[in-house]
């Protein structure tokens, strides 16, 4: 995996940062923990995020060896890679010149490569690098410097070191400049809840049950409130193997559709293969097992996601009003070309030419990785000759789905292999998501459910995009939970929940008389804990045995937070 790869990677996980800037002439105090001397579960760094994949990595404060303070952070990697992560405003970089130093020595260096890198999270570039040298038993110093664009408006920018091959080394000392002025090393920035905010915390929740059947969603009216006039609701998750979170979702989809007339449900899915499951919602087919075979991403083949589409299926079995399931993830080029293809075997020989040449070259990129010249112009030319082709045949519905499969296509192979004018995943989901919305009724409101980091309305982020384009018409609706199991794409049946600790928002959270509830933040701003940033836990599909939360600034990222206690694993349909 390149280094480009390897950011980008990293960057998926970590929830965008929005710090405070600068307040008049007043300068900020920013805490960064640059000496790392602050750790908390797991003996885990406070303010860095620590992310990996391979055969196996720890990471984990020493207070054995250290190049200042009393501490380090020990990495060990098996043929892993690993990104440790700080990130800091852009607003406070823009128009200087920032200086990374970092102190490195290397206990076992089998195969050890590594970097430090700035990295613009919202363009996904690399603004800067430098190469790490690692010597067994001595400390050596990595300097970076780059000039920050006077135009840079990304809400932060990332600092990270990545490791990759295999052996051990520690990582200490850390010295952030802006010119000349060093930054991080303010007072720790966490405090208890005093019990007024606790106070003032029970008064603004809607307390909910999380029992299930009638009675259970009657206590979800507040809901109703919530929501108001809103046409596009998304429920995010902070992990997507959380049966928890998937049941009241389930109850929420229930209500927004029985009682708020929400009659699509589109879930972070590749759109085409949502569209046999909406067969099956719709009662156009009854082939169960073809419908667990299309929910193609693993966190899906769940019985918790199962019973969301037969709810769905019953639901339009016994009404008029129907809901539809769709998808707008675009990462499987193969089924919308499958689709294209399908179609123009029917209505269209040219057409059906064109396309085979289009799945040999493609067929090749994936082989090799590099994608020919000729795969994107013949690809252009497919789509041109699409969009302008007459069928007479063919309904205005269908053709339009299958003009929007070509632009699926399109998108997919622009993000697989890096064009010049890919667009992000996140933005690529916004824009299917907006075809979606063009494609039926103006009356009609749209449930979406994603993860936490892709519905959020902060910065290039799918929940950005649709909030930049529909305001007040789109509401935002957290979720998180502060105990128990999660499932993930590992080994293990399922992951321990971290606990909450002080200076996180799930810990402040807890101190509530409430179990359940939801928080509306427009509604807040007199909880002073909830106007600065804080650790917000993050899971998504992978396990999460290192870090579990990230700093954000909530009110920035969602309208309303689902607070769950526990939390409970999925259960998969195929054991």
């Amino acid at each position: 995996m390149n280094i480009r790869s390897l950011i980008l990677f990293s960057v998926s996980l970590v929830i965008t940062v929005i710090l405070a800037g600068f307040f008049g002439s007043v300068q900020a105090q920013f805490f960064w923990n640059t000496d790392f001397e602050y750790g908390v579960y797991k003996s885990q760094p406070r303010k860095w995020a620590i992310e990996g994949e391979g055969y196996k990595y720890s990471a984990h404060l020493d207070s054995t060896i250290s190049k200042s303070g009393k501490k380090s952070l020990f990495m060990r990697l098996d043929r892993a890679q690993v990104y440790t992560i700080l990130t800091v405003p852009g607003k406070i970089s823009a128009g200087n010149i920032l200086r990374v130093q970092g102190y490195t020595k290397a206990g076992v260096s089998d195969s050890l490569n590594a970097q430090l890198i700035l990295f613009n999270p919202s363009e996904g570039g690399i603004i800067a690098s430098e190469s790490i040298k690692m010597t067994s038993n001595k400390w050596n110093p990595t300097t970076l410097r780059a000039s920050i664009p006077a135009n840079y408006n990304a809400d932060n920018l990332l600092i990270a070191l990545m490791a990759s091959g295999s052996g051990s080394f520690w990582f200490d000392n850390v010295r952030i400049k802006i010119n000349d002025t060093v930054y991080g090393n303010d007072a720790p920035d966490f405090r208890e809840p005093d019990k007024e905010e606790i106070e003032l915390l029970n008064n603004k929740v809607y307390p909910f049950s999380v029992g299930a059947g009638d009675d259970a969603r009657t206590k979800l009216k507040e809901l109703s409130k919530i929501v108001e006039n809103k046409r596009i609701v998304a429920l995010g998750e902070n992990s997507h193997g959380s049966a928890s979170i998937y049941k009241l979702k389930l109850r929420m989809i229930q209500h927004l559709v029985e009682d708020k007339q929400f009659s699509v449900f589109a879930l972070e899915m590749p759109a085409v293969e949502a569209t046999y499951i909406n067969e099956y919602v719709k009662n156009e087919t009854d082939d169960l097992d073809e419908v667990i075979t299309k929910l193609s991403y693993p966190s899906w083949q769940s019985r918790e996601m199962l019973d969301i589409i037969e709810w769905i299926r019953v639901y339009n079995n016994q009404h008029n009003r129907q809901v539809s399931f769709m998808g707008y993830d675009m990462q499987n080029g193969w089924s919308a070309l499958g689709a294209i293809a399908e179609f123009s075997t029917r209505y269209d020989s040219t057409l059906h030419s064109i396309l085979k040449n289009i799945e040999g070259l493609y067929q090749t990129a994936l082989e090799t990785g590099n994608a020919a010249p000729a795969l994107f112009t013949q690809t252009r030319e497919a789509s041109t000759y699409l969009n302008t082709h007459k069928y007479p045949d063919v309904t205005p519905h269908q053709l339009a789905t299958i003009r929007h499969f070509m632009d699926i296509f399109n998108q997919s192979i622009s993000l697989q292999f890096g064009t010049e004018n890919a667009r992000s995943r996140d933005e690529y989901m916004a824009k299917n998501i907006r075809w979606i919305i063009e494609h039926i009724p103006d009356t009609a409101k749209i449930i979406l459910s994603a993860d936490n980091t892709h519905i959020t309305k902060s910065g290039g982020k799918t929940g950005a995009f649709l909030d930049r384009w529909y305001q007040d018409d789109y509401l935002s609706f957290g979720f998180t939970f502060e105990e128990g199991t999660y499932a993930a794409y590992g080994n293990k049946p399922f992951y321990e929940v971290h606990p909450s600790y002080v200076g996180t928002y799930e810990y402040l959270f807890s101190k509530s008389d409430y179990d359940h509830f939801f928080l509306d933040l427009r509604e807040a701003d007199d909880i002073p804990m909830l106007n600065q940033p804080a650790g917000f836990r993050a899971i998504g599909s992978r396990p999460q045995e290192t870090t579990q939360f990230y700093q954000i600034q909530l009110k920035k990222h969602f309208d309303v937070i689902v607070y769950l206690r526990t939390s409970r694993h999925t259960s998969p349909l195929n054991k």
